[in-house]
């Protein structure tokens, strides 16, 4: 998984440093300080530029309403925290992973953008470059590496949940060994629940339903938004098997008493599944939660704390050992 990750001149952040990064790590810090923007840059990378990932991210900040006729380049314009001219490089996403270092690098011409990609070894020599251009909007010919993203990704954004997109997700774990794993997630919040599965609703609409010890199917919602998110989050981590899970103010929705509930089913799924989190909150009973649970998982929890000072945006990790200190001193 990432073991290090950099972001040059992306959305907020002039220079951020992220690392050494662990398998379940939360990123906290104050509003506006950059944490949605961090899993942004995760996201992109690990599409390796794929024009599709650069327009959702703007789509979903409303960025785009200033003109419905945006190209390539004044998508990637859009994303960039000093706009540059001619060649040189807008942003560049860097992150170290096994025994490589990959660089995606963005920049610009002046009828089309150029997306320079390139891996090194640990040592630091270039072994794989590729440069493809992009012109008026049309995405250019990709080399098979790099369409493919670099691992499998899964997302579970802030704000309402959609519904027919968690039931795709859901459809990839139904009926397999996955499966058992989202209905113990589901008891954290419902103790008596024991099936669930989408039922139709409307022609074209389907929901999640539950059956219980008291018989059933009663429809999810019954128990409230906490019971939903909570089924986000299992499904989609369960769909980031051997790859990254993306969760953007992962307390959303949760009662601050299921807070350890919620870290414990995280870490157990990411030791169990082989998936790297990357969760944001600037919640301090979501944070307390993960420090104490991040006792009973050793080197594999990590916080990280953005500050912005002057306008630059920095980043302090608190290891395994700092957790509990940083919990208790009300780190926001």
């Amino acid at each position: 998984m990432l073991q290090s990750f950099n972001a040059k001149n992306f959305r907020g952040f002039a220079d951020l440093d992220l690392g050494p990064l662990g398998a379940v790590n939360l990123i906290v810090g104050r509003n506006s300080s950059g944490k949605s923007s961090v899993l942004e840059a995760i996201d992109l990378f690990n599409s390796r530029g794929d024009y599709a990932v650069i327009r959702r991210l703007i789509e979903e900040r409303h960025e785009n309403r200033v003109s419905h006729k945006l190209n390539w380049l004044t998508h990637l314009r859009g994303l960039c925290l000093v706009e540059t001219t001619g060649d040189e490089v807008a942003f560049e996403l860097a992150a170290g992973y096994g025994k490589l270092f990959e660089i995606a690098r963005f920049s610009f011409e002046e009828k089309a953008s150029v997306f320079t990609y390139r891996v090194k070894d640990i040592e630091g020599a270039s072994f794989w470059t590729a440069v493809i251009e992009k012109d008026g909007g049309e995405i250019g010919k990709y080399p098979m590496l790099i369409t493919k993203p670099l691992f499998p990704l899964s997302c579970a954004p802030f704000g309402s949940v959609d519904i027919e997109q968690l039931s795709l997700s859901w459809d990839r774990l139904a009926l397999t060994d996955l499966e058992a794993a989202v209905e113990d997630a589901l008891r954290l919040i419902i103790p008596n629940a024991r099936r669930i599965g989408f039922l139709q609703v409307s022609k074209d609409r389907r929901a999640p339903f539950i059956s219980t010890d008291a018989g059933g199917p009663y429809p999810l919602r019954r128990w409230g938004d906490g019971a939903v998110r909570m089924f986000q989050i299992a499904v989609q981590m369960l769909n980031a098997k051997d790859g990254l899970f993306l969760a953007d103010e992962i307390e959303n929705g949760l009662h601050y008493s299921v807070q350890e509930d919620l870290w414990r089913l995280v870490f157990k799924l990411s030791t169990e599944h082989n998936i790297q989190v990357f969760a944001t909150t600037h919640s301090l009973d979501c944070i307390t939660g993960f420090a104490r649970i991040a006792q009973s998982f050793p080197d594999q929890g990590t916080l990280i704390r953005l500050e912005r000072h002057d306008g630059q945006v920095t980043a302090t990790r608190y290891s395994d050992h700092d957790l509990a200190i940083a919990a208790k001193h009300n780190i926001e």
